[in-house]
């Protein structure tokens, strides 16, 4: 397993310092490494093994590793794959859907109520429906 990290990190923390959302933004990365997390579950859940780990300004990227044996199996049972790999897709953005369900109901039942209870879900939302789009590098690619 290989473990990346990338420079413009401390680019990004100095703009979220100097205009005053370093709150935002670590809370956008929590629930971005949440999101991942629900495609590592899945992803080991159904066996895939993990290939590298991408540590971004605006994330965390997990690849799973693709084996010949996959490729065999892929022609024997197509199907089968395809749902195991959609099954992983949609892991992360029903994290985050959960996530700002589960917060919505605790904060109008009024039995969660804090300061950032919106932007949380807001921030869920926001990654959950981008993470949808049908763009290759997102979830729905």
């Amino acid at each position: 397993m290989q473990i990346i990290g990338k420079f413009q990190f401390i680019v990004l923390i100095l703009i979220f310092c100097l205009t005053n959302q370093v709150e935002l933004y670590i809370s956008f990365i929590i629930f971005a490494i949440i999101h991942e997390m629900g495609h590592l579950l899945i992803g080991i859940l159904i066996g895939k093994k993990i290939e590298k780990i991408r540590v971004m300004p605006l994330g965390v990227s997990i690849t799973f590793k693709i084996l010949v044996e996959d490729y065999n199996k892929k022609i024997i049972k197509g199907n089968i794959n395809n749902i195991k790999n959609l099954l992983v897709a949609i892991a992360g953005p029903f994290v985050n859907f959960a996530i700002a369900i589960i917060l919505y109901n605790l904060s109008s039942l009024n039995i969660l109520s804090f300061k950032y209870t919106e932007i949380i879900i807001y921030i869920n939302l926001l990654i959950g429906f981008f993470n949808l789009i049908p763009i290759y590098p997102l979830d729905g690619g």
